[in-house]
């Protein structure tokens, strides 16, 4: 069975930790919302995943899902419908 873990921080500590736990095979979470661009693109290169991207691959059904992303400034992956609502 594979690990899967979520990490709170996906700072410069929080990656070298899932730099690890994904060298040994783990799926590493975390949420990369509010962070800085210099701490995703470190997230990115530890090999974590943001949460809520992988929350809508696995439920694309949910609209509350594509909103945590709208929030996030992640417009591209809200459905048209939901877009066109809001004006985009």
């Amino acid at each position: 069975m594979a690990l899967t873990v979520t990490l709170l921080s996906p700072g410069a500590m929080g990656s070298a930790v899932a730099a690890r736990l994904a060298a040994h095979g783990a799926t590493v979470l975390t949420s990369l919302q509010g962070r800085s661009e210099a701490s995703r693109a470190r997230a990115r290169a530890a090999g974590m995943e943001d949460a809520v991207r992988r929350a809508v691959e696995y439920y694309p059904n949910n609209p509350l899902t594509h909103v945590e992303l709208a929030r996030a400034g992640d417009a591209e992956t809200i459905p048209e419908a939901e877009a066109s609502e809001r004006g985009s």
